[in-house]
């Protein structure tokens, strides 16, 4: 059994450390619907979602891919780089626990899930203004990592909102990614500059979630012979949020 963990936005969310204009914007309980189908995707593509209630006093809370790295069988809790969501991760560690060993990244280094590319046995590690060089370090040795390629994330808050890992050696990633040339030995489907956005999609076998509105890189996925499942993300691209920032997956 496959499982998805998620939050569902909480009130608060309106105050999420975001870059977009358009966060003034936020309509909550539209974020509360597009959720919900967002969930109903998932079990539609056979995962068993394991629903947390919503945290108030973090207003990002519903992108809980940030808290934590699963690899394997284990469970790396993470350190957010943003003041404001420290001690968000510690309401994961209790659902964590019953299915994996949980380890913990230090107080002297920071690491968010948005920054790890997990693709076939490798991973992608991003450096980032959320991503330390030490936490990096420690993702590495509490995972007996031999292979790990680093990224200097620029221009993106975060590594997957230029790129994503669709299966079968497939890497979908925005033109405007500034570091294509590390994907060597993958097949690299490029997103164009003006639907940067759909680079961050979310592949559950041979269906690939991905936001509304980018008819192109649509048109790119079924190309490659993958089902796309279209779902509706505008309340969450106001929040600086994608598809894979909603679940932790393993």
């Amino acid at each position: 059994m496959r499982y998805a963990i998620v939050r569902p936005p909480a009130r608060s969310y309106v105050r999420c450390v975001s870059e977009s204009p358009e966060r003034e914007t936020i309509n909550v309980a539209l974020a509360l619907e597009q959720h919900h189908a967002y969930c109903e995707a998932l079990k539609a593509e056979g995962l068993e979602v394991i629903g947390l209630p919503p945290l108030e006093q973090y207003p990002d809370s519903c992108f809980v891919e940030d808290a934590a790295v699963v690899h394997g069988e284990v469970a790396v809790i993470g350190r957010f780089g943003v003041e404001s969501r420290r001690g968000e991760e510690e309401h994961l560690v209790p659902v964590l626990a019953q299915h994996k060993t949980v380890r913990r990244i230090t107080k002297e280094a920071t690491l968010e899930g948005g920054d790890i590319l997990q693709a076939r046995d490798l991973l992608f590690a991003g450096i980032s203004q959320r991503t330390s060089w030490p936490g990096i370090n420690e993702l590495a040795k509490h995972l007996n990592l031999n292979r790990y390629r680093l990224v200097g994330v620029t221009g993106a808050l975060h590594l997957k909102t230029l790129c994503t890992f669709l299966g079968r050696g497939i890497i979908l990633a925005s033109e405007a990614c500034p570091w294509l040339r590390e994907f060597t030995g993958f097949v690299v489907i490029r997103v164009p500059k003006e639907e940067s956005y759909a680079a961050n999609a979310l592949a559950i076998g041979d269906t690939v979630l991905l936001a509304r509105g980018f008819p192109r890189t649509r048109w790119l996925i079924e190309e490659r012979g993958f089902a796309v499942r279209e779902l509706d993300m505008s309340e969450f691209r106001k929040g600086d949020g994608g598809l894979t920032c909603l679940s932790i997956i393993f």
